[in-house]
């Protein structure tokens, strides 16, 4: 594991958000702070289970700049990969956001993953950048808005080669304030350490329904991936899922 991977990102973001915990005391309209707590059936990424089709608990903290756009994260989840090694997933974001035009808004940064916990070789943790747009069509019916975001991994999970993500979504307002989303993913990862030269790809999909109610979200949605024996070889991480989350924002 390289030192950079290792100290310097995680440090690089303690003391980008530090600067903006001592200032919070501050009545400024441009710091904004927020938390988030979650609860879920199954912690499921890109089609994969992370907590080994348990449920998982998870939470996070934000901040935002809004003058330059500007936010920052660290959020956190208990995950199981069966090695008996790893039990907490810690990410820290980055980015910046804003409007381009009426309706039209951009969205550009990293997200390091990080498992702090885990000893095991080839390492886990991994560097990832992202760029995304999300276009709302506030004058058709039930509202939808499209979006579209790709994510490159110069070194993806266990110290495979280089990764592509291209993903879309489409959000509906439903009647009695449900929304409706659907999502399809593409991962292409080189081969290395972990998966040898040949490397692997598949498509994910999902769909779902959210609602919130007395300061919660509900969220019920099913997954799936194209070709279940490349993304997971002879396990069950990614069959077909139903996951429920029960989450909060403050």
């Amino acid at each position: 594991m390289s030192l950079l991977r290792k100290t310097i990102l995680p440090a690089l973001f303690v003391l980008l958000l530090a600067p903006t915990l001592a200032i919070s005391q501050e009545q400024d309209s441009n710091h904004e702070f927020g938390a988030n707590i979650a609860f879920t059936t199954n912690y499921m990424f890109r089609g994969i289970t992370q907590s080994d089709n348990h449920p998982a608990g998870q939470g996070g903290l934000d901040y935002s700049y809004t003058p330059f756009g500007f936010y920052a994260s660290v959020w956190a989840s208990s995950v199981d990969f069966d090695d008996d090694d790893t039990n907490v997933e810690v990410d820290y974001i980055i980015g910046f956001a804003g409007e381009l035009i009426s309706n039209l808004e951009w969205d550009v940064g990293f997200i390091y993953y990080n498992y702090p916990d885990s000893s095991i070789e080839p390492d886990y943790d991994y560097l990832e950048l992202y760029a995304g747009l999300t276009y709302t069509f506030d004058k058709l019916p039930l509202g939808p808005s499209l979006g579209g975001k790709f994510s490159y991994s110069p070194e993806y999970f266990g110290e495979d080669g280089d990764a592509i993500y291209i993903e879309g979504g489409v959000d509906f307002n439903l009647p009695l304030e449900i929304t409706l989303s659907a999502h399809v993913g593409y991962l292409d990862v080189e081969g290395a350490d972990t998966t040898g030269p040949a490397g692997y790809d598949f498509t994910d999909y999902s769909v779902g329904l959210s609602k919130d109610f007395f300061g919660f979200n509900a969220d019920l949605t099913y997954t799936t991936v194209s070709d279940q024996a490349d993304a997971c070889g002879n396990t069950n991480w990614c069959d077909d899922h139903v996951v429920f989350t029960l989450s909060r924002s403050f």
